[in-house]
């Protein structure tokens, strides 16, 4: 790798000269609806009334004292809400390690790593993020099995997310090593309270046995946790794999008499552990053998809360490396090392029952690119697949259809559903999911998961070293993530606008649209392209292309054997004048030009699609807030390749890439209304 370097992130006017924010009708409206959640969750976060910044607003890492308020900011609020919640559960502590410290078990504690050995059966648990490497023996954590001759893996456990345990699995000792590792992930709790709370120093550890580990504690990313307890701020809840389903994992990672790898369906209710087992599960089968590299596919058919994207995608997903996070953790894998999305659909929607027909075709094409693209590259490649919680009345036929489309060897089931009428010739398995009755509430709702991986999803950063970084810039100032498509008709890069559901007249067509959370899907096919090009109409007001209604007042989706889903993206603004549309989105402008390069007939081949998702409330707040310093850590071949883009892009478009982006343009749309930051309170002003 090449040496690293630090760029500075894009710096605004000074406060007190700051020109106002503007937000269009559609986030104007969204932003009235959540004020008084502004002032809640954003308190210390605004300019103060002398027009001064905010020291709350510099970046985590700048200064030790700084961060300390940044993250301890809710002390005494906090803490009475904690007390409450651990009054309702009922319970007053419960162990989440079994390992203390001692002279003879703690080899090495400096300020960035730790060398314990663990007796067998012992476990120990971590708050904080950590790559995990064993030295002898060997440990178990979240179902996978690590061996002296492993690599070293990642491990983020905030506190938000039950925390997993290292277990000593062998019948002697085992010496691990943990290294702190940062990424700028902690960096997001300047933008969200979701994300505060949740790392070890936003969290009070006054007594903690961690103070005697480090000599420098405030440079490690990780604690040592005992037990409940031991954050007055925060209920620290453990990750408990049942030997249930350790060993139905053991059993369907043996080799099966059959000659095909294994294809496991595993369905249950939403509140029902199916994400948790299914890592689990893809866990056990990369690490069940102990010299081998093994790799395993994910097909998550769970639209509400996928594990590696935000919600409305369908996807396959080839994993190399472990699962040992959150899904807020690993938003994005096509760039990464150890996951890669492989082909990914969009339905723009919560749960299938909007549109199952095309639910259905999505899941039949990600089934077929598994058998014709990755078992022939990888014959002993097992498929896991995550059904949605929707398997009782309509949503039980849906299943039914489904099963008998795919080639599965085995059906888990983590709730009480009656699947043995659906799946005689296939061999079914019932779990529990239940957990005891000392175990608190849910962390986070889950509406709140999904916020948190969408707020995760846009702001990631190019990898370093194979992970994924995480950009705390506001939004509106993420240059590199600002993408224009061209609409005039003599020169095209949007194919259409499409909207699923109920859709608007087209004189209020772009006021829907804008501040949306849209799927950029790529249509790969040039005849369905020329297809798709004949049915457009554009708005009267700005030109913009769109697919209308049909003769029974339906919109249809792109065909997903032609089609695929390339990211997502939320409409900024529009620029009639010169015929362009602006999206915000983590996707790379030079994929979607290398994409369209493909076209030889040269029609437009990027549709974007709106459906019934959620509004993305997160964004219209965060452009609220004024700027603030930062820096991004990249490497010199990240730099390099950066700048290549650019001058490949700005040859191909035509256009300066690298100029400020407006996130939301002031002279786009006539409807416009400006909310400026003032004195700490946020002000709409209308324009007539």
């Amino acid at each position: 790798m090449g040496k690293k370097r630090k760029v500075d992130a894009m710096r605004a006017p000074a406060a007190g000269a700051a020109e106002p924010q503007v937000l269009s009708a559609f986030a104007a409206a969204k932003a009235r609806q959540l004020k008084d959640a502004t002032s809640v969750s954003s308190a210390g976060t605004h300019q103060t009334s002398g027009g001064r910044e905010d020291p709350a607003l510099r970046p985590p890492d700048e200064d030790p004292q700084v961060e300390q308020a940044i993250y301890e900011s809710a002390s005494e609020d906090g803490q009475h809400e904690v007390e409450q919640e651990k009054a309702g559960s009922g319970v007053s502590s419960y162990k989440l390690s079994t390992w203390k410290p001692a002279k003879d078990n703690v080899h090495k504690a400096s300020k960035d790593n730790l060398v314990i050995t663990l007796d067998p059966g012992e476990y120990v648990t971590f708050l904080g993020q950590y790559d995990l490497r064993v030295h002898s023996g060997s440990v178990e954590v979240c179902g996978a099995v690590l061996r002296t001759d492993s690599r070293s893996v990642r491990v983020i456990a905030p506190a938000n997310h039950p925390l997993p345990k290292i277990t000593c699995t062998l019948e002697t000792e085992s010496r691990i090593e943990l290294t702190s590792c940062w990424n700028n992930l902690e960096g997001l709790a300047v933008l969200s309270p979701l994300c505060r709370r949740i790392w070890p120093k936003a969290l009070s550890f006054s007594g903690n046995v961690s103070a005697t580990l480090f000599q420098q504690i405030h440079q490690v990313s990780f604690y040592y946790i005992a037990d409940s307890n031991d954050s007055p701020l925060r209920i620290l809840k453990p990750l408990d794999i049942a030997s249930q389903w350790q060993e139905l994992s053991e059993n369907l990672t043996r080799p099966n008499a059959q000659s095909r790898p294994r294809s496991i369906l595993v369905c249950g209710a939403a509140t029902h552990a199916k994400s948790t087992f299914c890592r689990v599960l893809v866990n056990r089968f990369l690490t069940s053998k102990p010299t081998a590299q093994l790799t395993a596919c994910l097909i998550d058919l769970e639209s509400s809360l996928p594990e590696f994207s935000p919600a409305g995608q369908l996807s396959l997903v080839q994993i190399r490396t472990p699962i040992l996070g959150p899904p807020f953790t690993h938003p994005f894998t096509d760039s990464t090392t150890g996951y890669r999305t492989l082909k990914a659909h969009s339905i723009t929607s919560l749960s299938p029952k909007e549109d199952p027909e095309h639910y259905l075709a999505c899941a039949a094409d990600l089934i077929d690119h598994y058998q014709l693209e990755v078992l022939p590259r990888f014959p002993q490649c097992p498929l896991i697949i995550k059904y949605p919680g929707w398997s009782r009345s309509a949503g039980q036929e849906l299943m039914k259809r489904l099963i008998s489309s795919m080639p599965l060897t085995n059906i888990v089931s983590t709730d009480d559903l009656p699947i043995t009428n659906l799946t005689d010739h296939i061999p079914h398995h019932s779990i529990s999911s239940s957990t005891p009755s000392t175990t608190p509430a849910p962390l986070l709702s889950t509406k709140d998961l999904r916020t948190l991986q969408e707020l995760s999803y846009f702001h990631q950063a190019d990898p370093l070293n194979g992970h994924l970084q995480w950009d705390t810039r506001n939004i509106n100032n993420r240059t590199r993530e600002t993408l224009d498509l061209r609409f005039a008709s003599d020169d095209c890069q949007l194919l259409g606008c499409m909207m699923l559901g109920q859709q608007p007249t087209d004189e209020f067509y772009w006021t829907v649209l804008d501040g949306s959370l849209v799927g950029i899907v790529l249509v790969e096919d040039a005849t369905y392209a020329e297809e798709l090009c004949g049915l457009t109409q554009r708005t009267q007001e700005h030109g913009l292309p769109y697919f209308p209604c049909d003769e029974t007042a339906l919109t249809h989706p792109p065909d997903p054997r032609r089609s695929r889903l390339l990211g997502h993206g939320i409409c900024t603004s529009i620029d009639a004048a010169a015929h362009t549309l602006k999206l915000q989105t983590p996707v790379r402008l030079a994929v979607l030009v290398t994409m369209q390069e493909v076209a030889e007939t040269g029609i437009a081949r990027i549709v974007l699609v709106k459906g019934n998702l959620e509004a993305p409330g997160w964004a219209y707040l965060e452009a609220t807030l004024p700027d603030r310093h930062g820096e991004v850590l990249v490497d010199e071949e990240t730099a390099a390749r950066h700048a290549e883009e650019d001058r490949y892009i700005a040859q191909q478009l035509g256009s300066e890439f690298g100029r400020q982006a407006v996130g939301f343009d002031q002279d786009c749309t006539p409807w416009l209304s400006e909310l400026s930051v003032g004195r700490g309170t946020a002000k709409i002003r209308e324009e007539v």
